[in-house]
């Protein structure tokens, strides 16, 4: 055996190993990145991160200290502990993982953390932003009408996303609403302005949360509705003239 023959056995072996150690895809993948070539000031957060994307770049660390404050306001609104919910989320560890088109380097525990914090966020500013008398007059977003257009702006930035199940669970998991309550009543406020925007009726919000994988999904089927829904969007707009 000469020396090429051994390069190939060597070569086989290599591929034989990244074979071996290359993990399926899921099929719950629903977050990616950005392509290099579309990415653009609305792909990526600008003030906070929500999710792992972009989680521990430095000019987005400012809001780590505000997501601690409503972790800390959700907490007194709810019976639950601090390690029930952390338990809840471990739980759910894998799945979420597995929503993420790339592979997330974060270790369980800061994982687990980050889901907590970036969650329970998300949730409290829907709260706050549904029922305004919530809010306290040293509120460090609502206070500011400059950082909650920008805060918004974010919410719906493709890379910053976490997928709506872990929301639903933990509002239900808290049971600060109503037994059968879900949290589409909380978003349905934060989406209006971009309804108007996009020229969406309200109504498919509603219809499409239950398969909604997270904010930007939720949109991108509103603006991409099935025939049965373009039916109820054209009654919804159709205007009844009087004979």
């Amino acid at each position: 055996m000469d020396k090429s023959d051994d390069d190939i056995k060597s070569l086989a072996t290599c591929l034989r190993g990244k074979l071996e150690n290359l993990y399926s895809l899921s099929e719950d993948r629903c977050i990616y990145q950005a392509p290099p070539k579309s990415r653009n000031s609305f792909s990526t957060p600008l003030t906070i991160s929500i999710g792992p994307l972009h989680h521990g770049k430095e000019e987005l660390k400012a809001m780590e200290k505000h997501k601690l404050r409503y972790l800390k306001q959700f907490l007194q609104r709810t019976q639950v502990s601090l390690e029930d919910f952390l338990i809840f989320i471990k739980s759910k560890e894998k799945m979420l993982r597995n929503c993420f088109a790339e592979t997330i380097p974060l270790a369980s525990q800061d994982f687990v953390e980050m889901i907590l914090l970036d969650a329970i966020f998300l949730i409290e500013f829907l709260l706050l932003f549904s029922i305004r008398e919530f809010v306290t007059s040293g509120d460090p977003i609502f206070g500011k009408p400059w950082l909650l257009m920008e805060l918004m702006r974010d919410i719906w930035s493709i890379e910053n996303q976490i997928p709506f199940f872990i929301l639903e669970d933990l509002f239900k998991l808290a049971k600060i609403g109503e037994p059968d309550e879900s949290i589409s009543i909380l978003i349905s406020p934060l989406c209006g302005h971009i309804c108007e925007l996009l020229l969406i009726v309200k109504s498919l919000l509603e219809i499409n949360f239950s398969r909604a994988k997270h904010f930007v999904d939720l949109i991108r089927l509103c603006i991409e509705p099935s025939d049965h829904q373009l039916d109820i969007e054209i009654e919804a707009i159709t205007p009844t003239y009087r004979l």
